[in-house]
């Protein structure tokens, strides 16, 4: 208990409760999962459509994906594929694409995920080495 005074002059007691802190945890905790990284879903039926520059700058979850790096400095697009060859090569064509529209290498990364995966995840998260920084500090 703190003991004090308030703006008119009377005696107030403040009572601490122990689990205020685990409340501001928690809701720390909740706000930051709030803020987890951005992503997409690229489904294989999308990517199987014949593909050209002009397709594959217009495909929704490419743009939407692309717009969010952009837009976010320190960032980059992770190309999470399934964790099989063919998801392999079809990560490596996508990222061929999208460094010829424009799209800097360095932002770009792949990443295996599930080997039973069907779809191309589409992450924008902090570049590792910003992430490193963070944590060093």
């Amino acid at each position: 208990m703190e003991h004090g005074t308030g703006k008119d002059g009377s005696q107030i007691t403040v009572r601490r409760r122990p689990g205020a802190a685990v409340v501001v945890a928690a809701s720390l905790l909740i706000m930051s999962a709030a803020q987890a990284a951005p992503s997409w879903t690229l489904l294989a039926e999308t990517w199987a459509m014949p593909r050209s520059g002009a397709t594959v700058a217009t495909m929704a979850p490419l743009s939407e994906a692309v717009q969010a790096l952009l837009t976010a400095a320190d960032t980059q697009l992770v190309l999470r594929h399934p964790a099989r060859e063919e998801g392999l090569l079809w990560a490596e064509e996508l990222r061929g694409w999208l460094i010829a529209l424009g799209v800097p290498s360095a932002r770009l990364a792949l990443e295996a995920g599930d080997a039973t995966a069907e779809n191309l995840q589409l992450v924008v998260r902090r570049n590792q080495d910003e992430q490193e920084t963070q944590r060093k500090k």
